[in-house]
C-alpha cells in the first residue's frame, strides 16, 4: 500500500485561503448574507479569486464580493429613471460587471446622482446640504473621485484620499475598505458603487443612537443616492462630467467682489483670486459647450435673496420635489451626528442689513411647498 505525502505548497496555499476568508469577513470587505450558496461559482474560479487576493501576493488585503446586493434601486422622489437598475454583478470568470461597461444609465450602475461643485468658497457645502435634505440623498463634506483618471488614481489626490476614513467627512471607512475601492475597482461607476455599500453615511449606521438609525433607515427605505460635493470640480469640469456620463451637475457661483472677499480672509490676493475666477470660467463654458443639457448654474446672491424660489428651481432641475422645510437644515440633520448639527440657513451667514429683511419676509421655514 502506498502512502502518498501531501503537498506541502497544497497545504499552504489551503491554509492561506482560508485565513484570507476570515480576514475579509472580519473586516467587513465580504459580507457573508451577499454569498450565493445556492448558485456557487465554480472551485477553480473561487480558487483563483482567494489566491489574487491573498496576502500572498498583496500586502493590503482586498476582495471582490462575489455577488451583488441589489440595493441600487431608483430615486422614489426623481424621476432619473424609470428603467430597471444596472446592477453591477462581479462574475466568478472575472469579467468586467454591468457597472464598468458602457451603462444606459451610470446613475443606476453607481449611485452617483448629483455633483455639486464651484470655486472655493462660493457656497458648495450650504447648497450641497440643502440637496441632500432629500430623504433619497446624502454625501460626505467632499468627494472628488473623478479627479483620478482611473480609481486607482484617486489614491494620489491628496487630502481628499486622506479624508476617506476622516469621521468629520461622513464618509467614515475604514483603510483596509478605502484601499479595497480604490485599488479593485475597475472603473469609476464600480468605485461608487463600492463607496456606496460600505460607507455608514447610507446605511444609517453614522447617527448616534439605535432609535436614530431605525428612524433613518425607515424614512429611506432603501440606501441614499450620492452627492458628490467637490469643489476642485470647477477647474476641469468637461472631464470630470465625461467620467460621470448622464449625471447632473449643480455650479455655484458667487459675486466677484464677494468672492475677492472671501478669499482673502483666507490670505489670497485679489491676483490671485481673478486668477482662479478665470480659470474656472473657461472650464466651465467649454462644459456648457459639450454638457449643455447636464448643467444648472446657481448665484448664491439670488440664494440669499429668495432661497425658497431658487432652490425650487435646482430641485426641478434634479427631477426633485422641494420643500420649504428644508431650509430649518432638520432633514439634513437627522441623517449626521448631533455634534455635526448645523443651523437653519438664514443663520449661517452674516448678511447685509439691505438683504436680511427681505429674506426674513421671503423665507417660510416650516410650510412645505403645496
Amino acid at each position: 500500500m502506498i502512502i502518498h505525502k501531501p503537498n506541502r505548497l497544497v497545504c499552504f496555499l489551503s491554509l492561506a485561503s482560508l485565513f484570507t476568508v476570515y480576514q475579509l469577513l472580519q473586516s467587513g470587505l465580504w459580507d457573508a448574507r451577499e454569498l450565493n450558496f445556492a448558485n456557487p461559482p465554480a472551485l477553480d474560479d473561487f480558487v483563483t479569486k482567494i489566491l489574487s487576493t491573498s496576502a500572498i501576493s498583496k500586502p493590503k488585503i482586498v476582495a471582490e464580493s462575489l455577488a451583488s446586493s441589489e440595493e441600487t434601486k431608483h430615486l422614489t422622489s426623481s424621476n432619473i429613471t424609470n428603467e430597471k437598475p444596472s446592477v453591477n454583478k462581479t462574475k466568478a470568470n472575472g469579467k468586467l460587471g454591468s457597472g464598468c461597461k458602457k451603462a444606459s444609465n451610470f446613475t443606476e450602475a453607481s449611485g452617483l446622482a448629483v455633483i455639486v461643485t464651484g470655486m472655493e468658497k462660493s457656497g458648495t457645502t450650504v447648497i450641497s446640504r440643502l440637496i441632500m435634505s432629500d430623504p433619497n440623498l446624502m454625501g460626505g463634506f467632499e468627494c472628488g473621485m473623478l479627479l483620478g483618471k482611473t480609481p486607482a488614481e484617486f489614491a494620489n489626490v491628496h487630502p481628499l484620499f486622506e479624508w476617506m476614513v476622516n469621521p468629520t467627512n461622513f464618509w467614515n471607512l475604514t483603510p483596509i475598505q478605502r484601499d479595497h475601492m480604490v485599488h479593485t475597482s475597475r472603473c469609476h461607476a464600480e468605485m461608487y458603487k463600492k463607496l456606496r455599500n460600505r460607507s455608514p453615511l447610507f446605511s444609517g449606521k453614522l447617527v448616534g443612537s439605535k432609535q436614530q438609525q431605525q428612524q433613518q433607515q425607515q424614512q429611506q427605505q432603501r440606501r441614499p443616492y450620492i452627492v458628490d460635493k467637490t469643489p476642485r470640480y470647477a477647474y476641469t469640469l468637461s472631464i470630470v462630467m465625461t467620467r460621470a456620463p448622464q449625471v447632473p451637475v449643480v455650479v455655484v457661483e458667487r459675486d466677484v467682489e464677494e468672492l475677492v472677499k472671501a478669499w482673502g480672509k483666507r490670505g489670497s490676493t485679489r491676483n490671485t483670486t481673478m486668477r482662479h475666477r478665470k480659470r474656472y470660467e473657461r472650464s466651465l463654458r467649454a462644459a456648457q459647450v459639450k454638457y449643455p443639457n447636464r448643467i444648472f448654474v446657481l448665484n448664491m446672491t439670488r440664494v440669499y435673496q429668495e432661497p425658497g424660489v431658487a432652490m425650487r428651481e435646482v430641485f426641478g432641475f434634479l427631477k426633485l420635489t422641494w420643500k420649504d422645510s428644508y431650509l430649518s437644515m432638520d432633514d439634513y440633520n437627522q441623517k449626521i451626528p448631533s455634534v455635526y448639527q448645523v443651523p437653519p440657513f438664514l443663520s449661517q451667514y452674516q448678511m447685509s442689513t439691505e438683504i436680511a429683511p427681505k429674506l426674513l419676509t421671503t423665507n417660510q421655514i416650516g410650510k412645505d411647498n403645496k
